[in-house]
């Protein structure tokens, strides 16, 4: 019945059958066990209420009655004899006579007469009570007796279910393996005919099916390998022809990685323009080529390099004008096509044309477009590719080098210079004015209570203060000032040629000019003053740290001469805590 069943099937056929059993088995165990336990209550009820009873009948002869302590003995006898009506009517009897007696003192002859009833309830309570005793104890030996060969029979029954599976599995697993041993010998010395016989779809059977496979595989890889020996000594002189032409590419490569280091090398787009030229013209000998860049207001695209040029070439031309940047990718027109070319070549002669994008992070840097007379093989192609690729790149890492100069010297909240910049800045000018014997001005301002403007109305506004002070600062400075941000609310500015009593004249007007500053906030428009120092070169000091430190005690004694005001030093001071600004 079982035949064709996978040994997985079999395996989940036995453990299913004894989970069931088991499950069988418990839940019957189960039952019994709470029956059991129903029969353990009783038989301890029964032992109880002999107890009570024996009790009662003992204080009965002595005449030793407690009114409270028999009572609770025979409501505990009731409550015991629950489930038993016979026993509990006769205890209600025995109860109205208990409390009979207790409650009254009659004649010798009456009381004599109701012990002898009493005692007669008595011993009938207790022959009754023994016979259930009897019988509730017959009924737990018997329920155990039960338990224990319900469980013996469960346990013999799992053993005989998992003994039958594993014989089963047991037969089919040697045969097979006897099998595939055989045959494996066969293949061992050669004969890759040698097949399984598979039967069934178990996992016995997909194993030949795998080994059958495999021989047919190993045979037909044998016949591949004799064919392949031969195609080898083929290829072996399509590789040297290809060799000399990888050989051909690799001095290419060489050129071109060149032209990259060049490039590299190149501190502004106009010098890698001007590098590119006559590097490209070695690189694409039999062609003619033209770089176009766009101009400042990226409206048109203007020449900006080439060589082999004939004087039809535009100079410029808008973006529409060539089809490499409307479809922002490379555009070819085949010698037979000529009404694909670009509009920007002018009425060149037939050829071969093309226009590539110059793209990077997505964005058109120019265009690189190529003439030749004939269609280039496709080497030659692969090449231009690589040459617009490469260039791409290497302008992106122009533009890149100088957007992370920008990030190095540019404060990123206001866009002023930072303090490194200051730093180097102010080293120049020194040594600038010094040479030509000049003066220098540096000046440190700090917004008025910018500490409040946080903690009132929080972080943000206090950003759109600094950047507020910063944009004023560019628009009221000189065009030869510089502007930097100190740090935190704290701004400087080197002022070359300004001394006394200009100096002063400038730092009253950017006070009243800082009064005008101001955001707005839910409304409300918050003005924003500030509190200037200023120090001069060769008057105060001829050293930067030396002018900044004097600058700053200048700042300070402004602050606490009643902040929106300035201050220029007169002679180096001690410098002391600010507090708050």
């Amino acid at each position: 019945m079982l035949r064709g069943w996978s040994v997985r099937s079999k395996l989940r056929l036995g453990f299913g059958l004894c989970i069931v059993l088991l499950l069988s088995m418990s839940a019957l165990f189960y039952s019994r066990t709470q029956e059991l336990s129903v029969s353990a209550a009783l038989l301890v009820n029964s032992h109880e209420s002999i107890l009570h009873l024996k009790t009662l009948e003992r204080d009965l002869e002595l005449g030793n009655l407690d009114p409270q302590q028999v009572n609770r003995q025979l409501e505990r006898l009731l409550d015991l004899s629950e489930g038993e009506p016979k026993q509990s009517e006769r205890l209600q009897r025995f109860r109205d006579l208990v409390r009979r007696r207790l409650r009254s003192s009659p004649a010798e002859k009456d009381l004599r007469s109701l012990g002898n009833e009493l005692e007669a309830q008595v011993e009938l309570l207790l022959t009754e009570e023994r016979s259930l005793l009897q019988a509730r104890q017959e009924m737990l030996a018997y329920g155990s007796e039960n338990n224990r060969i319900g469980l013996a029979l469960g346990t013999l029954g799992c053993a005989l279910l998992m003994g039958a599976v594993a014989g089963v599995i047991h037969r089919d697993l040697a045969r097979s393996v006897q099998l595939l041993v055989q045959a494996s010998h066969q293949v061992a010395q050669g004969d890759y005919s040698s097949r399984l016989s598979v039967e069934g779809g178990d996992e016995l059977s997909a194993v030949g099916v795998a080994f059958n496979t495999m021989a047919g595989q190993v045979q037909a890889e044998r016949e591949k390998l004799l064919e392949a020996q031969s195609e080898l000594r083929a290829s072996n002189l399509g590789l040297e022809q290809r060799a000399n032409e990888l050989q051909q590419r690799s001095v290419e490569r060489q050129q071109l990685q060149q032209v990259m280091e060049l490039l590299q090398s190149a501190s502004t787009l106009a010098e890698a323009v001007k590098l590119l030229g006559p590097r490209l013209s070695r690189l694409l000998p039999s062609g003619s080529g033209a770089l176009y860049f766009w101009n400042a207001s990226k409206t048109m695209l203007e020449l900006s390099g080439g060589w082999a040029l004939e004087d039809s070439v535009e100079g410029a031309f808008p973006p529409e004008d060539c089809w490499g940047l409307r479809r922002a990718k490379e555009h070819v027109a085949p010698v037979e096509q000529p009404e694909l070319r670009c509009s920007h070549w002018g009425p060149q002669g037939e050829g071969w044309y093309s226009c590539s994008p110059l793209l990077a992070h997505g964005e058109v840097l120019g265009v690189i477009s190529l003439a030749y007379p004939q269609a280039p093989q496709d080497s030659l192609v692969s090449l231009l590719r690589s040459i617009t690729e490469q260039l791409s790149l290497a302008l992106a890492n122009l533009r890149l080098r100088d957007s992370l100069r920008q990030q190095s010297i540019r404060d990123a909240l206001t866009g002023l210079y930072n303090r490194r910049f200051l730093e180097e800045s102010l080293q120049r000018e020194l040594a600038r004015a010094q040479r030509r014997d000049q003066a220098l001005s540096v000046v440190m301002l700090d917004v008025d209570h910018f500490k409040r403007f946080n903690d009132t109305y929080g972080h943000e506004v206090g950003d759109q203060v600094l950047q507020a002070v910063a944009e004023y600062l560019q628009t009221a400075v000189r065009g030869e000032d510089v502007v930097c941000r100190f740090g935190g609310e704290e701004f400087c500015l080197l002022c070359p040629t300004l001394k006394e009593p200009d100096l002063s004249i400038r730092l009253e007007q950017l006070r009243q000019g800082m009064e005008g500053v101001s955001v707005l906030f839910q409304g409300e428009r918050l003005r924003v003053t500030a509190s200037f120092g200023a120090a001069v070169c060769p008057d105060h000091a001829s050293e930067g740290s030396q002018l900044l430190l004097l600058a700053d005690q200048a700042l300070y004694e402004a602050k606490h001469g009643g902040r929106n005001t300035f201050r220029v030093s007169a002679s180096p001071i001690k410098a002391g805590p600010v507090g708050e600004r």
